[in-house]
């Protein structure tokens, strides 16, 4: 079992004896980063039909793709769900669309406490 755990999460997430450090995993979640390894979570996010972190970076990155994320409409969203399609990435839009007002939250969050 210890064995499964630590092929699935990240190692900043255990504690010093090697325990997964539930602290830990929210805290890296809390930076925006997630405690389990990249392919384990694309794995999950692909088993509920949700872009992959990579996916998500990329449209964080492209600047028309941003501006479209700040409008968060249904035509927008429709777009990005296209251009990742592009890009081999197949989502659905009501997904992308909680996955961008996620993404907006997590911002706007730490853009406060900082």
């Amino acid at each position: 079992m210890l064995a499964m755990i630590e092929e699935m999460f990240e190692p900043a997430a255990f504690d010093e004896r090697g325990d997964l450090d539930f602290g830990r995993a929210m805290a890296l979640a809390n930076e925006g980063r997630s405690a389990l390894w990249p392919e384990v979570e694309n794995r999950l996010r692909g088993s509920k039909g949700l872009a992959t972190r990579e996916a998500l970076a990329w449209l964080a990155s492209d600047p028309s793709c941003r501006e479209l994320m700040a409008l968060g409409d249904d035509a927008s969203m429709a777009v990005l769900a296209e251009r990742l399609a592009q890009r081999g990435h197949t989502v659905s839009i009501e997904s992308l669309t909680r996955s961008v007002r996620a993404m907006r939250g997590a911002r706007l969050d730490s853009q406060s406490s900082g």
